[in-house]
């Protein structure tokens, strides 16, 4: 155990005048996981500061991907995990918006976290994930049944329709691809901005005809213009068979690969020794740690063989089929019997 002793003429807490980062902000910031240890255990050491921005040591860790000092920040007590930055932002948000699929797995696990919380304009995560284009962080929320997928922001604009809107069709087709809720046919509100009053399809359809606006990336521009019209006729196709569109969708490379995994991360859900079925139904103690392993799982199922998935999932469901559901695990064992039912058909 280290000894420290006190040095009156040495303020451990000093932050630099532009910024007001101290020394353990700057080690999380960086992700000197050795220092961040170390200094967690001296007596002096204020964990909780906020730089002039708002942002704790916590929170610049998430948004800069280091899930070693995460975690052993959320070990801490000291750590609010929810102090929000002078714009109002949480962690949770910041590390979907930077799209830090470790980080956000790991922010899953934590009961404190508000995965529906929103900002001013109701953007929640889920919307910075899609709308940034991390498939990743997206895989991950949408595998989480506590997230609503289908929350508009202020504009009436979902999840969805913010990635139809910048042309991110992977985002669009894991969306169409999965069990959850779609909001497909909803209209903006803009006002007089020209992308009033349309759907996501229309909005990604009038991207193919757009002029480059000024300051606009090259890859941007190509991104949304011949993405556009391709997530427009996906919508339509969805619009008109949902269920046709589902299973064509998960034979697309990419696709079919986070679909398997997240099968089997249900699987994995409903296993007794992560989740005590046989429990009372009011117990959620192991809910959190649950989380965690799942998402860990649905990590390691993406990496194996597509067959030796299905081979895994249809023997633990066949296992597990009788088990005593909890609240908890009941929407994640219907949704496992509807895209099993779905497998058998294929």
């Amino acid at each position: 155990m280290k000894r420290f002793v006190y040095e009156p003429a040495v303020n451990v807490n000093w932050g630099d005048p532009q910024h007001n980062r101290t020394g353990f902000y700057r080690a999380c910031s960086h992700g000197c996981v050795s220092v961040v240890k170390f200094l967690l255990n001296h007596p002096l050491i204020d964990i909780t500061k906020q730089q002039s921005q708002g942002f704790t040591a916590f929170a610049i860790a998430c948004q800069n991907n280091y899930p070693e000092v995460v975690s052993l920040l959320l070990k801490d007590p000291r750590i609010n995990v929810n102090k929000a930055t002078n714009d109002g932002y949480t962690a949770f948000p910041i590390a979907c918006l930077n799209g830090n699929p470790e980080v956000v797995s790991l922010l899953l696990a934590d009961p404190r976290i508000d995965v529906n919380e929103s900002d001013k304009l109701l953007y929640t995560s889920f919307h910075f994930a899609c709308q940034n284009g991390h498939k990743e962080v997206v895989s991950l929320l949408l595998a989480d049944l506590r997230v609503d997928v289908v929350k508009p922001n202020t504009n009436q604009c979902s999840p969805l329709w913010k990635a139809s809107q910048n042309g991110y069709l992977p985002v669009v087709q894991l969306i169409l691809a999965s069990e959850r809720e779609v909001d497909t046919k909803t209209k903006s509100i803009a006002g007089p901005a020209p992308w009033n009053n349309k759907t996501a399809a229309e909005q990604a359809r009038s991207q193919g005809t757009r002029v480059r606006p000024v300051g606009e990336s090259g890859e941007v521009f190509y991104r949304k213009t011949k993405n556009g019209p391709l997530i427009a006729d996906l919508l339509d196709s969805f619009n008109a068979d949902p269920e046709t569109t589902r299973q064509q969708l998960r034979e697309v490379p990419g696709i079919r690969d986070s679909f398997i995994g997240d099968l089997f991360a249900l699987v994995v859900f409903l296993c007794d020794d992560l989740l005590a079925v046989k429990a009372e139904p009011s117990s959620s103690t192991s809910f959190p740690s649950t989380i965690s392993k799942t998402t860990r799982f649905f990590q390691i199922a993406r990496c194996l063989p597509m067959e030796l998935q299905m081979v895994l999932c249809n023997c633990v469901f066949g296992a597990r089929k009788n088990a005593v559901l909890t609240k908890h695990s009941e929407p994640a064992f219907k949704k496992l019997g509807s895209l099993l039912a779905w497998s058998e058909r294929q």
